[in-house]
């Protein structure tokens, strides 16, 4: 004959089990619906961390490419360095709109020294004889077209080529430049 304390402590076991998989399977459900809320009122913008902004004279090369961007240009950093025969700091390549934008930055702790850096390197800087070189590049840099020097702040930019639209768009952004 079956002992009836086990019979009764059964079913107490039974409800205890079946209570507790219908609490985990009500929390897989808040979870789920919980998942399902935050992927779509997520933020998904990828703007990230807020863009750090340049003290006057302490502009750097992602400054000039986030500059020519803004301003509506395709603008994206190049493949190789450049050096200038009539300019002491090596520069680096933006190809914008296809052609080559040579940027040269003049660092300094001080934005002022920075500033004055690239005034005396381009107190006596002439386009028209200003040679570009590289040692990684497959062509020549200027390949013959027309060389246009900007300069504001501590940043040089000579631009190889381009049209009208283009050269004045590149010559407000790095006038813009703090």
């Amino acid at each position: 004959m079956p002992n009836p304390s086990i019979q009764a402590s059964r079913p107490t076991e039974r409800r205890w089990a079946h209570l507790l998989s219908t609490v985990l399977f009500i929390a897989a459900i808040a979870f789920a619906a919980a998942a399902v809320y935050f992927y779509f009122t997520e933020d998904d913008s990828p703007d990230g961390p807020p863009r750090p902004v340049a003290e006057a004279g302490r502009n750097q090369f992602a400054n000039v490419v986030e500059g020519l961007s803004d301003a509506g240009l395709e603008a994206k950093p190049g493949r190789y360095s450049a050096e200038a025969n009539q300019l002491t700091q090596p520069g680096q390549t933006i190809e914008v709109e296809g052609q080559n934008l040579f940027v040269f930055i003049y660092p300094d702790a001080d934005g002022a020294a920075a500033v004055a850096d690239r005034e005396a390197d381009a107190a006596d800087l002439d386009p028209a004889t200003l040679d570009l070189a590289s040692k990684s590049a497959e062509r020549p840099l200027s390949d013959g077209d027309e060389l246009h020097v900007f300069q504001n702040s501590n940043v040089i930019a000579v631009l190889v080529g381009g049209d009208d639209d283009l050269v004045g768009t590149v010559q407000d952004v790095i006038n813009s430049l703090p």
